[in-house]
């Protein structure tokens, strides 16, 4: 052991205070802790028996010893050096400073070590009480560890476990519980059981097991609940609980046998169904007509269930889903179905019912497919609280419905609604076959009815006596009285074609040489009159057991009227290629004209006389190469109009209705039909089937919903319009425009859209009939039809008929009379059409403006940043490559501020862009423009300050 002066032997000072004080060292042995007493150096100067029994240290061995040397440096622990050298020279009082330490000699011992200082004491000491532990700590984890693994147990357990304390508050709740009765555990953990899932839990049954039950029992179990919760419905509970009186706690073990009841009421309710069908089917064999059926099974299923009434009702084919009910109630309820429809009990319950799923309704003033602002009234005009539903489809439609039905709202059972559905499909078959056996009964006189009552002119060809049937159609239909005509075989031979008879008698007999069953031509069978008519005659071989032919029975129908309607759909086809071919010929004679027209008209401006007078030829020859392609477009066009003299406004305004009621209810349909319209002369009828035609494409093109514009204006088109091919004569016409916010038309079908049978719809869904309906009826009556669509952007149809009126023309420019007022500012155009770009420069070029065309907005871009300023920024809206007008527009201002913007686009101005606005102060230009519009809005736009 080492001793701090030389090792050997204590010092006068030391020995002096090697407790001679004999009070202190009696008060340090009372003490029940450990105790030690240190001076300032942490050299031991005292401590007290208990230390030394603790510890197994000896006196001599510890006093005068620097502490971490005491026990063979045993006490050199890096936690006491904590203490003694970095907190308690901050501190006088240092309490409940734990050690765990293992020592060699005495094992692990955890320590609580309370420290002060006395500094007024000379020399100043360090008062130290160690308390053992070691043995509580223990307790206290391993009463952890087993209240863990209690806790793991309950979370483990395969039923739900609540842990409530005296007071029934739950202390503890497994994962099981929160899964199977869908609470959390905040909501859980420290609120009185009879609160959970706010008050749901608040059971009469189990207020008796908790509070009248368990208190004189420990144990119990086998308590079974049924309770119907908000949340997770109805539950049956098996409750085992346990009081563990030294710990004040209740152990609540909560088994779900909602599963396992269930299977036995459904095997209970199986067997009783069971047994039911098995009686109703002796009894429906006994039936000898469906009606007689159908009324003993309704009786049988109300008397069952206890129900009011039970309907079962045959829906006719029509698309009017009219109820032909057979009805049983019982005394107390009168019902009357008939002249119902399905519809009259709402769309969604014929919905639900078209679906084939059984309808199951048990309160029809609160079910969300009944009640609502205005509920179906035939449900309380019958008396109808509650209803149940099956439905019979065939070939996809709903054929039959067997509803069971109470005057008040009635809790359904699955078990109820099984069985509803087993006797409906027993019937439907019951039914099927009773009506078939009739049907059989009653098949000969309907043949006969049916030879009678067809246009079709049948026989019936006995092969073996060669004897032959007609029925009266061979009179009515060729002419020949059925008792006049040759018995056998001949009766036919005789009256077919000369010219079609080899071929029509070798097909015939190859047929029943060979297998075939059946057998289908088409000829001229001889009217009694001497003319042909043309017949398809279609007919079935019945074979004996060897195969040999015995029989053909056969009907002709007459399909010459057929036959010359297809013959001249044939021909308009026919016309409407040759439409197209001189459609072609137009467009590209058109951008002939566009350059000619032009050109001419600049050269007219320029040139004086005598060559201004040939540039006037050349326009007129220009003019007059129009008028030619205008009357080839209009080529074929024979519909019968009846023209008036009309206001298109009054027509457009009356269809809104009719439009809203038509398209869907995500359609925004927004009218703009100013006054000072002018009147035109075309067909109302026409016109009314046009918009509607128009609005429909309109519909298909926005299935998601969208906004559908119809906008009416008028328009005066020039000679500068109609240079540029659109094939339109120059006048004062009333334009009305139809814009969608749709998916727009891509360029290839954009093309083909006015052609006849060209659609892209399904098939089966479009006849590709409508627009060029709208394009012949537009062309015939004088008028034109222009189509701007971009993909994405929507599309914009316009309609001009020509003004009918016989006052002088209003706003009609004269390239002679009319001064345009021109510029010399710089002009950037960007328009990706190049006829229209290059129409458009040379008309600025024209006016003295410096004028550079690019044809996209990257374009537009690059010449903005590599030539001289600009003064306006004449740009198209929709363009390629990816970049728009607007777009392009917010770029060239930040790069030049200065520069004035003018937009151009072929849509109306309420239907380009932000939802259908152009932004405050955005200046716009639309197509079609005339010189005169174009000079003045470039010169308005360019004066503005």
């Amino acid at each position: 052991m080492k001793h701090p002066d030389d090792g050997t032997a204590k010092s006068a000072k030391d020995r002096d205070f090697s407790m001679s004080n004999l009070d202190a060292q009696s008060i340090l042995n009372t003490m029940r802790q450990p105790f030690l007493v240190l001076d300032s150096e942490l050299v031991v100067r005292g401590a007290n028996k208990r230390f030394y029994n603790t510890f197994d240290v000896k006196a001599v061995d510890t006093e005068g010893c620097i502490i971490y040397d005491l026990g063979n440096q045993q006490w050199d622990i890096p936690r006491l050096r904590t203490l003694l050298e970095d907190i308690l020279p901050n501190s006088e009082v240092v309490e409940d400073f734990m050690v765990d330490h293992r020592f060699e000699t005495i094992g692990r011992r955890i320590m609580m070590i309370n420290a002060r200082q006395i500094p007024e004491l000379s020399p100043a000491l360090i008062l130290m009480s160690i308390d053992d532990i070691t043995a509580q700590e223990d307790h206290r984890h391993e009463t952890e560890r087993q209240k863990h693994l209690a806790e793991i147990i309950i979370d483990a357990a395969p039923v739900s476990f609540l842990v409530l304390d005296q007071d029934l508050k739950v202390l503890r709740a497994n994962e099981t519980f929160f899964d199977a009765f869908a609470v959390d555990r905040e909501e859980t953990e420290g609120r009185l059981v009879y609160e959970l899932g706010n008050g749901q839990w608040d059971i009469p049954k189990l207020r008796e097991l908790l509070e009248d039950v368990l208190p004189d029992n420990d144990t119990f179990n086998g308590f079974e609940v049924e309770h119907d919760f908000d949340d997770i419905g109805h539950r049956v509970m098996m409750l085992n609980a346990r009081r563990i009186n030294t710990h004040q706690l209740i152990l609540l073990a909560i088994d779900d046998l909602t599963e396992e009841r269930a299977t036995e009421r459904q095997e209970n309710a199986r067997e009783v169904r069971r047994g039911f069908i098995l009686d109703l089917l002796d009894r429906q064999r006994g039936e000898a007509s469906p009606e007689s059926l159908i009324d003993m099974t309704c009786e049988a299923l109300g008397k069952q269930l206890n129900a009011a009434w039970v309907l079962y009702a045959d829906i006719d084919d029509s698309d009017e889903h009219r109820i032909l009910p057979r009805v049983w109630s019982n005394e107390q309820v009168t019902v009357q179905v008939g002249g119902y429809r399905v519809e009259d009990f709402g769309h969604r319950v014929l919905d639900h019912l078209e679906e084939g799923r059984t309808l199951v309704i048990e309160n029809v003033l609160e079910d969300e497919r009944i009640a609502g602002n205005d509920p179906p009234a035939a449900f309380e005009d019958l008396g109808i609280g509650s209803l149940l539903k099956v439905p019979l489809l065939k070939e996809g439609r709903l054929r039959a419905i067997l509803g069971v039905y109470f005057s008040s709202p009635h809790p359904w059972k699955s078990s109820d609604v099984t069985l509803t559905e087993a006797v409906a499909e027993r019937l439907w078959e019951a039914v099927a076959r009773s009506r078939a056996e009739a049907e059989l009964r009653v098949s000969q006189e309907r043949f006969s009815l049916v030879t009678k009552a067809t246009n079709e002119t049948i026989r019936d060809w006995d092969m073996i006596a060669d004897t032959q049937w007609w029925n009266e159609s061979l009179q009515s239909t060729f002419g020949y009285d059925p008792a006049q005509v040759e018995p056998g075989s001949d009766s036919w031979v005789n009256r077919i074609h000369p010219e079609d008879k080899t071929r029509v008698l070798e097909s015939v007999h190859a047929v029943i040489a060979g297998s075939a069953n059946s057998w289908t031509e088409e000829y001229r069978f001889m009217h009694a009159n001497g003319l042909p008519l043309i017949v398809v005659d279609r007919a079935f071989i019945i074979r004996d057991a060897e195969g040999k032919a015995v029989r053909l029975t056969g009907s002709m129908s007459d399909v010459t009227a057929k036959r010359d309607t297809e013959n001249r759909l044939r021909q308009s086809q026919k016309l409407e290629a040759v439409g197209q071919l001189t459609g072609g010929v137009a467009h590209d004679f058109n951008n002939l004209l566009t350059i000619i027209l032009g050109n001419a008209e600049i050269l007219g401006d320029e040139l004086g006389e005598p060559q201004r007078t040939l540039a006037e030829m050349i326009i007129t020859a220009a003019e007059r190469g129009a008028d030619l392609t205008n009357r080839l477009l209009a080529f074929s066009r024979k519909q019968p109009l009846k023209p008036q003299l009309m206001d298109v406004n009054d027509l457009i305004r009356g269809s809104e209705g009719l439009l809203g009621r038509t398209l869907s209810e995500n359609i925004d349909i927004r009218l703009n039909c100013p006054d000072g319209l002018w009147r035109t002369e075309i067909d109302p009828s026409q016109l009314d089937a046009a918009i509607l035609n128009l609005s429909l494409n309109a519909r298909d093109a926005m299935p998601e919903g969208g906004r559908l514009t119809i906008e009416t204006a008028n328009a005066a088109l020039d000679q500068d319009y109609s240079a540029r091919g659109y094939n339109v004569i120059p006048g004062q016409y009333v334009m009305i425009t139809i814009t969608d916010t749709g998916e727009g038309i891509p360029t290839d079908v954009l093309s083909h859209i006015f052609e006849p049978f060209f659609t892209t719809k399904e098939v089966g869904k479009g006849s590709g009939l409508g627009l060029s309906m709208v394009y012949g009826f537009v062309k015939q009556s004088g008028g034109y039809i222009n189509v701007y669509s971009e993909p994405g952007e929507g599309t914009s149809i316009k309609l001009y008929f020509p003004r009918a009126t016989g006052e002088a023309t209003l706003d009609q420019i004269s390239d002679t009379g009319k001064h345009l007022v021109g510029g010399s500012e710089s002009i950037l155009v960007v328009e990706d059409d190049m006829l229209v770009r290059e129409h458009l420069i040379s008309q600025l070029l024209g006016l003295g403006y410096k004028v550079v065309g690019v044809g996209s907005g990257p374009e537009a871009i690059e010449t903005l940043t590599q030539t001289q300023s600009f003064d306006l920024l004449f740009t198209d809206i929709v363009m390629p490559d990816g970049m728009n007008g607007r777009e392009l527009a917010d770029i060239a201002l930040k790069m030049r501020p200065e520069i004035k913007v003018l937009f151009t686009s072929g849509y109306t101005e309420q239907a380009i862009m932000h939802q259908g606005r152009l932004d405050p102060g955005v200046q716009l230009l639309s197509k079609p423009y005339r010189r005169k519009q174009l000079a003045e809005k470039v010169r308005l736009l360019l004066d503005l300050q």
